[in-house]
C-alpha cells in the first residue's frame, strides 16, 4: 500500500482470491464497482472511528444523515479479466439435447458446472414455455439462447492486480482509509453471493499480514482452516461442504441414517441438544414431519414429537423462502411470517466466507443474528401455499394462519448471546472434525473435504 507523490491520492493494489459474480459480466474491464465497496467502506470507517467522533466536514457537503464520507474510489483492472462461459456451455448442451446428442449434452453441461461453483446455483432456465391452453412446449434453440444470454450471471477474475485509487482532501481521513483498509478488504467480500466466499479481495503489503493472526487480533469471532494454497473453485468447494455439514448437513443415503454418506446437521441438532440441555426441543425439521408432512408417513411411531415444543434453529445461520424435506416423502414447505413485527422473507447469512491465500475462514457477526430472534413463522406444503385466499391486511392473514394451521408455527430463540455464538462455532470445530472421515464415502467434491482439520479462531 502506498501513496502517490500528491498529497490527495491513495493508490493500493488489491489481488483478487474467489471469482466475483458479476452483473455486468459482458463489460471490458469488468471488476470491483465503486458504487458498491464505499458505502460498505464508509459504515466500516464509521465503526472504527466512532459514529461521534467523525467531524461534520468529513461527509459529502457536511451532511451526516447521509453517512457518506467525502472521498472517491475508482477501480482499475491492470490485466483482462477472464470471464466465465456458463451460459456459453448450457446454450450448447440445449443444442446438443434438440439434436438427439446425449454424449456431447453431458460433456457440455459438465462444462457449464466447472465455470462456476456450486455454492451458486442461481442460474436456471426452463426449457419448455407456456403456450395457448397451458400446455408446456419444447423452445426453440433461440428463444432459450436468449433467455440464457439475458438471465444467466457469469464470475470474472483478474490473475493481475486491481489498481484502486482513492482522492480525498482530507488527511486524517485519508490516513484512517489506509490504517483500515486491509482489515476491510479482509472481512468483506462483493457481487453476488458475497457471503459463501465469491468476490474476495485483499491488499497487497510491502510486508505480508498472517489474516488468522490479524483477525484475531481485532477481536473477529470465526474458525478456519489451511487448504494448502488450493485453486479458487477447490476453497469454494472445501466452503460448500463445511456449510452444509454445519447448517443443513449432507445426505446421500435414499433415508438411511446408519449410512456412511449421512453426516446431520450440526446447528439442527447436535448444537440444540447441547445447547438446551434439560428440554426436548425439536428442530424445524421435526416439526414439518409432526405436524405440516402427513405424519403416517414421515413420523409413524410419534418419536419426533418434542414435548417441550420447536425451535427454528437454522433460521439464525440464514433464511429462505422455502426449504426442502427429502427424508422418506420429499416436500417443499413455504414460510410466512406469523406476527405483526416488521416482515422478514429473507434474512442473510451471518456468517461470511473469507479465503486469503489458501487460509479458509469462517466469520460470524452476532449482532447482524439479532434482527431474527423471537421471530415466529408458519410452514406451509405448496398444496396449502397455493389454497390460501387474498388478504386485505397482515392481520387478516394471521388471523387466518392461526385457525386453520394452529400447529404449523416456530419460533427463533428469544436470544443469542457472543458466548452461544462462540459455542456454536467452536462446538461445530470439534464436530466436524470427529465426522470428517465420513466423507472419504462421498463424491466429489465432498470427498476432498475430507482432509481439512478446522480450528478455532477468535473469542
Amino acid at each position: 500500500m502506498s501513496e502517490t507523490n500528491s498529497s490527495c491520492l491513495l493508490t493500493v493494489s488489491l489481488i483478487q482470491q474467489t471469482p466475483l459474480i458479476h452483473f455486468q459480466h459482458d463489460q471490458i474491464g469488468a471488476t470491483l464497482r465503486a458504487t458498491e465497496v464505499k458505502p460498505k467502506l464508509d459504515r466500516f470507517l464509521r465503526e472504527k472511528y466512532g459514529e461521534k467522533n467523525i467531524p461534520d466536514d468529513w461527509f459529502v457537503k457536511g451532511d451526516r444523515t447521509t453517512g457518506a464520507l467525502n472521498y472517491k474510489l475508482r477501480f482499475h483492472a491492470m490485466g483482462k479479466p477472464e470471464r466465465s462461459r456458463a451460459g456459453e456451455y448450457a446454450i450448447a448442451a440445449f443444442e446438443a439435447e434438440t439434436r438427439g446428442d446425449l454424449q456431447e449434452k453431458k460433456e457440455q453441461e459438465r462444462k457449464m458446472r466447472s465455470e462456476i461453483n456450486g455454492m451458486y446455483f442461481a442460474n436456471m432456465v426452463t426449457k419448455k414455455e407456456q403456450v395457448s391452453h397451458g400446455h408446456p412446449r419444447r423452445k426453440t434453440n433461440a428463444q432459450y439462447a436468449e433467455e440464457v444470454r439475458q438471465q444467466y450471471k457469469e464470475t470474472v477474475f483478474s490473475a493481475t492486480p486491481i489498481i484502486m485509487t482513492v482522492l480525498c482532501m482530507h488527511s486524517d481521513l485519508r490516513k484512517l482509509i489506509e490504517e483500515h483498509l486491509s482489515e476491510f478488504f479482509l472481512t468483506h467480500n462483493f457481487g453476488t453471493r458475497q457471503s459463501k466466499g465469491f468476490g474476495g479481495f485483499s491488499v497487497q503489503l510491502q510486508q505480508p499480514e498472517d489474516p488468522v493472526a490479524k483477525l484475531r487480533k481485532a477481536g473477529y469471532l470465526f474458525f478456519w482452516t489451511n487448504t494448502g494454497r488450493c485453486a479458487p473453485q477447490d476453497c469454494l468447494n472445501h466452503a460448500m461442504t463445511v456449510y452444509a455439514i454445519l447448517k443443513g448437513g449432507l445426505n446421500l443415503t435414499n433415508g438411511n441414517p446408519d449410512s456412511p454418506r449421512y453426516i446431520k446437521s450440526y446447528v439442527q441438532r447436535e448444537f440444540l441438544d447441547e445447547w438446551i440441555r434439560d428440554q426436548k426441543i425439536g428442530s424445524d425439521k421435526a416439526l414439518v414431519k409432526s405436524y405440516v408432512l402427513d405424519w403416517n408417513v414421515t413420523d409413524p411411531d410419534g418419536s419426533h414429537v418434542y414435548e417441550d415444543g420447536y425451535t427454528f434453529i437454522r433460521a439464525l445461520l440464514g433464511l429462505a423462502d422455502h426449504y426442502e424435506y427429502h427424508k422418506t416423502i420429499e416436500a417443499t414447505v413455504t414460510i410466512h411470517p406469523g406476527d405483526l413485527k416488521e416482515e422478514i422473507q429473507r434474512f442473510p447469512s451471518p456468517i461470511t466466507v473469507k479465503i486469503v491465500d489458501g487460509k479458509l475462514i469462517f466469520l460470524l457477526d452476532t449482532e447482524a443474528i439479532q434482527p431474527i430472534l423471537d421471530r415466529r413463522f408458519f410452514f406451509l406444503t405448496k398444496e396449502q401455499e397455493n389454497s390460501l385466499p387474498r388478504f386485505n391486511s397482515p392481520e387478516e392473514k394471521l388471523a387466518y394462519l392461526e385457525e386453520h394451521y394452529p400447529n404449523n408455527w416456530i419460533c427463533t430463540p428469544k436470544q443469542f448471546s457472543k458466548k452461544d455464538a462462540y459455542a456454536l462455532l467452536s462446538g461445530f470445530v470439534r464436530y466436524f472434525n470427529d465426522k470428517r472421515f465420513k466423507l472419504e464415502k462421498f463424491s466429489a467434491p465432498h470427498k476432498a473435504s475430507n482432509a481439512l482439520e478446522l480450528k478455532m479462531g477468535g473469542n
